[in-house]
């Protein structure tokens, strides 16, 4: 069960980063932008 959970952990993971370098070539609306701040500020990721 606690592997099941890890690897789905994972693969969101995964999704959210390839979806924030996406994001990151297209054209961000404010609400992304302001999205993208409040994860930067809570250091669940960091953009190289």
């Amino acid at each position: 069960m606690k592997k099941k959970f890890i690897l789905v952990l994972v693969s969101i993971l995964i999704v959210m980063l390839l979806g924030i370098r996406w994001v990151n070539l297209a054209n961000l609306s404010e609400s992304s932008n302001i999205a993208m701040n409040f994860l930067k500020d809570e250091g669940l990721f960091s953009l190289p």
